[in-house]
């Protein structure tokens, strides 16, 4: 994912620049006298969204240290059943914080200590060929490709996609524990960049054009939370999904060895999800950028709404495993890509034309 964030950055530099923006308008169709206030909308997207999803990253990816340090201590069928179980359980949040990444999560690094792929195997194997002592501080210091979730994933499952008890090494529990160690530092320093009592980047997002040292105006803000929604739905659609069904090959696939992709694309999905109807998990509709655009185009509101969850649906659909579908029902792959392209359509000539006009 590293490589494909360079892209995404350069992109959003592009999108926030008027002079070279791809997707400017015409200011004679633009509603750029427009009154309405973010404010709101902002302050519930923070509190109701990004900052319960930052924290349950954080919980779960404690509760995934407790699982592995379980592991590592009683080295039986059950306990590895329960880290592979935390595990799945902690991609969740995490794939539903694609649709917001950018401030501290970006800035410090942290998504590219946790989430980079495609995973360096050739260098992981060499650590654990070493006779280096593997611990926490030296997982710390590792390139981006040799720690944070697939480096877990693979350390979990292994190329058999179905490691037992018998085939791990001392070594690969060290290498497991000290990066799952490594992971939960990273997502500690991720929620406390948002919080309140740390880096309180939650009160300089919301309260854009207030005050923020940031964001001097709500349309940057705006702006900034819409690109990483068309940047989540570009990701989804054009590398996650795109690359292994063009190659054929499930060595280009995110999560290949945990086999757990079909979720996480559906959970990039609802990350957008949540920021457009401005909540997450079972909560209620708060304001989302539903109310933005329903203000304006109330058709669109609804078309994009559906746009969702058809996407969401169809990946859904999608028959067995992610691995084997892309060469023996490509024709299913290639209809929930559809699905993801037309919500990336929508963001790119129909919602960010909305939010530059503000």
């Amino acid at each position: 994912k590293n490589m494909k964030k360079l892209y995404i950055q350069f992109l959003v530099g592009l999108l926030l620049f008027p002079a070279c923006k791809k997707n400017s308008i015409d200011p004679a169709n633009s509603d750029n006298g427009s009154t309405y206030n973010a404010s709101a909308l902002l302050s519930n997207i923070t509190t109701n969204v990004i900052l319960p999803t930052y924290s349950d990253i954080d919980t779960k990816a404690g509760d995934l240290l407790t699982a592995i340090n379980d592991f590592k201590n009683i080295q039986d069928a059950t306990t590895l059943a329960n880290a592979k179980q935390a595990f799945i359980e902690a991609r969740i949040p995490w794939e539903q914080s694609e649709a917001f990444a950018f401030g501290p999560v970006s800035t410090l690094g942290i998504d590219a200590a946790c989430d980079s792929w495609p995973l360096n195997a050739t260098d992981i194997n060499a650590v654990l060929a070493s006779a280096v002592t593997i611990d926490k501080n030296y997982v710390d210091g590792l390139s981006e490709t040799t720690k944070g979730y697939h480096c877990i994933e693979f350390l979990l499952w292994g190329n058999s996609h179905n490691k037992v008890v018998g085939d791990f090494t001392s070594r690969e529990y060290d290498y497991l524990l000290a990066a799952t160690q490594s992971l939960k530092g990273q997502t500690a320093l991720l929620l406390n960049a948002w919080i309140s009592t740390g880096g309180n980047f939650g009160k300089k997002f919301s309260k854009a054009g207030s005050g923020s040292s940031i964001y001097t105006s709500q349309r940057s803000a705006m702006q900034e939370l819409a690109n990483s929604n068309f940047d989540s739905a570009d990701e989804v659609g054009n590398s996650k999904i795109d690359k292994p069904l063009v190659e054929q090959n499930a060595a280009f696939e995110e999560s290949q060895w945990s086999q757990n992709s079909k979720a996480e694309l559906q959970d990039n999905i609802r990350s957008i999800q949540n920021v457009y109807l401005g909540k997450y998990n079972s909560g209620g509709n708060g304001i989302g950028m539903s109310d933005l655009v329903n203000g304006k185009n109330a058709e669109l509101d609804m078309k994009f709404k559906q746009e969702l969850i058809d996407a969401i649906n169809e990946i859904g659909a999608i028959p067995g495993l992610f691995s084997d579908a892309i060469i023996n029902n490509k024709s299913k792959v290639k209809s929930a890509q559809a699905k993801v392209r037309t919500v990336q359509s929508t963001l790119e000539e129909q919602i960010l034309p909305l939010v530059n006009g503000l």
